[in-house]
C-alpha cells in the first residue's frame, strides 16, 4: 500500500502490474481489501498514466469480485476516498 501512495507514476505503474499479475488468486484480493486498497484504485483511475489507468482498472476489476466489496457489508466502500 505505501508504494501506491506515493506520487510516482512509474512505481505506481510497475507496482500494479505486480498486482495484476497476483490479483488473480483469491487470496490476494481478499488481503487488498483488507488493507483497503479502494481509494488509492480509485485515485489512480484518475491519473495522467494511461498505464497506471489501466493496471489500477483491472486490479479494482479483480477487488470488485471478493464477496462484500460491492454491497459494502465489511466496511469495503469506495466512498472512503475524498480527492
Amino acid at each position: 500500500m505505501a508504494l501506491l501512495s506515493r506520487e510516482d507514476a512509474w512505481l505506481q505503474s510497475v507496482s500494479l502490474s505486480v498486482l495484476c499479475n497476483i490479483s488473480e488468486q483469491s487470496a490476494v484480493r481478499h488481503a487488498l481489501v483488507a488493507a483497503q486498497i479502494a481509494p488509492a484504485l480509485v485515485r489512480m483511475l484518475s491519473s495522467a498514466q494511461d498505464e497506471v489507468r489501466s493496471r489500477a482498472a483491472i486490479v479494482t476489476a479483480d477487488v470488485a469480485n471478493v464477496d462484500g466489496f460491492q454491497s459494502g457489508e465489511r466496511n469495503f466502500s469506495l466512498t472512503m476516498y475524498q480527492p
